[in-house]
């Protein structure tokens, strides 16, 4: 009886979090743009009234008796015991009126954000952003736990428990080292494809169909989610029965709009993986933001970037453009899609430079929270760190600083994310790859839910059980290691760009 008093309980936070969601999600797609106070405001009160909850006296005293006697439980059930006892001592760390403020501090630098964007000029993003930054500088210090190496350890941990400046910094320089190794390679031996077939307009229409084609080849159950449109790509998801995913469509631009919706596809599989049985617990959420990354980006780089998944899929997507790709080869299509070129836009760029972009944002943020640099001197250190980092330095804030939504909504820490979930994803897919010997056949007829099954019972059905690591220790026989991307990236463009 006591642990489905618990269970309520953490149900009654989550229906609470979800309540928060479903208003974000309405905020980024159809809301009106006189909502914007009124809906901070109901995201604020939604916010502390979970908060109030998580740390309330009566949870915590729950928790530790049945902590005490926690051998009548199911293992599942001692786990979930032991990891809400972990979340609660972490709950208690930020008050209620804190985490209301900080609610109304996002709101507020969203909306400046956005003004910002369209104008080109982060000016009038500037105050909203410093007051936010000092909130999490804040925060920072509110977490940190003793004898941690950098503030922005506290933050980091949000996303990935085991990410600290001390184990980032050396990941962030070998993947560095070895994307710059391959890309002097390429550029002294390789022979660039052509792409110019590429330089047409792909009508929206058509690009929006062919993409719920594809979400439903990877098997996102539409009966539990939708697609709709936004400006920046992203997955919410409200419980495993209504995961929704947004994307964007460029006419210029053919791989934007299928791209963001197989990537967010793979984080929509994962939430709909994961079990309704422990909704609101532990074990009905997601590992970390570097596993569920891992998902995206297996789904979008390992499958939908490998030539065998167009030989399935490019007879559909010529048969919706003739005109603008008649007479094109499905290699030379492969090879197009796949060109490296340094670019300004993080989500559209590459997946060799693409690392680079969170490099530099890692970097920064990294400095920011640390007090080595102010919100004034922001944008000159980001056209710094492009010229240095890429080669390009960006003529207006829209093309750099002001291009991504996560520090303005409060997302601080979760950059490194994306690297290690690429990291993670082609470790995961060699795995898979040995699991099953026909993954590669079964891609190339278009058959992937064989990958989705493998994927759900390996990873998303384990909830929090396991650590990252532990999960990649298992799953792997061994730790996260660079080698497994890199080696991937190397297999992958030695044959396309023919060094």
């Amino acid at each position: 009886m006591s642990y489905q008093k618990y269970k309520a309980a953490l149900q009654e936070i989550k229906d609470l979090q979800a309540a928060q969601a479903v208003l974000h999600w309405d905020m980024e797609t159809f809301m009106p743009a006189k909502g914007l106070q009124q809906r901070s405001r109901q995201l604020a009160s939604l916010g502390r009234l979970a908060q109030e909850k998580a740390q309330a006296p009566e949870l915590g005293e729950l928790l530790q008796n049945l902590l005490a006697q926690k051998e009548q439980f199911s293992p599942a059930e001692q786990r979930n015991l032991e990891l809400s006892w972990e979340d609660y001592q972490e709950a208690q760390k930020l008050s209620p009126q804190f985490v209301e403020q900080l609610s109304l501090l996002t709101s507020k630098a969203q909306a400046a954000w956005q003004k910002a964007r369209q104008a080109k000029d982060f000016s009038l993003f500037a105050q909203p952003l410093s007051e936010l930054l000092a909130a999490k500088r804040e925060e920072a210090k509110i977490r940190a736990k003793a004898g941690q190496g950098h503030l922005y350890d506290s933050l980091l941990r949000s996303y990935e428990k085991e990410a600290t400046v001390a184990r980032l910094d050396p990941i962030f320089e070998q993947l560095s080292s070895g994307i710059r190794q391959l890309l002097a390679k390429i550029a002294a031996q390789g022979t660039p494809p052509q792409k110019e077939f590429l330089n047409h307009r792909f009508p929206a229409d058509q690009q929006w169909a062919f993409s719920l084609e594809l979400l439903e080849q990877m098997g996102y159950d539409f009966e539990a989610g939708r697609q709709d449109a936004s400006t920046h790509p992203f997955t919410t998801s409200f419980g495993t029965e209504d995961v929704r995913i947004t994307s964007r469509i460029d006419e210029e631009d053919l791989m934007s709009c299928l791209g963001s919706s197989i990537h967010e596809g793979g984080h929509a599989l994962y939430e709909q993986g994961l079990l309704s049985s422990e909704y609101g617990l532990p074990l009905g959420e997601a590992v970390s933001l570097s596993i569920h990354e891992s998902q995206s980006r297996l789904w979008e780089q390992n499958v939908a970037g490998s030539d065998v998944y167009w030989q399935h899929n490019f007879s559909r997507l010529q048969s919706l453009f003739p005109s603008q790709l008649s007479g094109v080869k499905v290699q030379d299509f492969y090879r197009a899609i796949n060109y490296l070129a340094p670019n300004f836009i993080r989500t559209e760029a590459d997946e060799v430079h693409y690392h680079l972009h969170v490099g530099i944002r890692y970097q920064l943020e990294k400095q920011l929270i640390g007090g080595e640099l102010e919100v004034d001197q922001l944008e000159e250190a980001w056209n710094e760190a492009y010229e240095r980092e890429l080669g390009i330095r960006p003529d207006n804030p829209q093309l750099g600083v002001l291009q991504d939504i996560h520090w303005s909504a409060g997302l601080w820490g979760y950059f490194p994310t994306y690297s290690l979930g690429s990291l993670y994803a082609s470790q995961f897919f060699a795995a898979a790859q040995s699991a099953m010997p026909e993954l590669k056949s079964q891609i190339a007829r278009g058959e992937l839910l064989p990958l989705r099954e493998w994927l759900r019972k390996e990873i998303h059905e384990k909830g929090r059980h396991y650590s990252s690591e532990t999960l990649c220790q298992q799953l792997t026989g061994q730790g996260l290691s660079v080698d497994f991307f890199l080696a991937y990236l190397e297999e992958k463009y030695r044959k396309i760009y023919n060094f």
